[in-house]
């Protein structure tokens, strides 16, 4: 008796890994927004590690939007995706950005300044880079009320401090746009080049306020609810289990 049920629960194990196999992958679902699509959100989905649901939440154009309207928006969320859209001194234009899972909350004091999160990480669209942090790194993001999402540290990735794209509304500083290979992954040097290597202004030759901000979309994600197995499909799949047993178990009594 033992033999029969460990030969059905063998069976039904290996027709739900069959099904498994067979049903396609959940694909991304993007709500809004206008710089991530859903070759995008899957291959970001991939780096998350689950299913995901994207829904757009805040939309902002250099020069114009307030880091008080970025935290109005973004702070009541734990994971968030942050594209900025760039464009180099060549003119390229290209999508950067970053995921985190805390809060970009930066109110009450202690939460402000840096914080760590195993599961952030920088992303280029164009290149399908990804960098996570260097070994011993804890300054994942840097929260503060007038910046808007920065990652790492000096920083990897920050766009802008008060007005999107400006520093206080003057585009002469530096930290109106700026990328190093600080806290992430040095050896893929700063996230907006693709093929840079090395830690600081790493080895393309780019300086670090080598390019602009234009915008900058956040995006709150979720898991993205389970797919329903068809109707019948776990009754065959019973079945189909307990046929199989029986099988064995006649090819094994010969």
């Amino acid at each position: 008796m033992k033999f029969s049920q460990s030969l059905s629960a063998a069976a039904l194990a290996a027709c739900t890994a069959f099904v498994a196999i067979a049903l396609p992958a959940q694909a991304a679902t993007v709500s809004g927004g206008t710089l991530l699509d859903g070759a995008s959100a899957t291959f970001l989905q991939t780096q998350i590690g689950s299913a995901s649901t994207f829904t757009h939440v805040w939309t902002g154009a250099a020069n114009r939007a307030t880091s008080a309207s970025f935290h109005a928006a973004a702070d009541a969320y734990n994971r968030t995706l942050s594209i900025y859209n760039i464009q180099h001194y060549s003119g390229e234009v290209l999508r950067v950005g970053g995921y985190t899972a805390l809060s970009w909350d930066a109110q009450g004091g202690l939460a402000q300044g840096y914080a760590f999160d195993p599961t952030a990480f920088l992303f280029n669209l164009e290149s399908s880079e990804v960098q996570r942090a260097n070994a011993g790194q804890t300054g994942s993001i840097y929260r503060h009320d007038d910046y808007f999402p920065t990652f790492g540290g000096g920083h990897d990735l920050m766009a802008g401090r008060g007005i999107l794209g400006t520093y206080y509304g003057q585009f002469s500083d530096s930290p109106s746009g700026h990328s190093r290979s600080s806290t992430y992954d040095h050896s893929q040097g700063q996230i907006v080049i693709a093929g840079d290597s090395g830690s600081g202004n790493g080895d393309s030759g780019w300086e670090f306020n080598s390019w602009r901000a234009l915008s900058l979309e956040v995006y709150a994600v979720e898991d993205a609810p389970a797919i329903p197995l068809p109707a019948g499909l776990p009754m065959l799949l019973a079945g189909l289990a307990g046929f199989g047993a029986v099988r064995i178990a006649r090819r094994g009594a010969k």
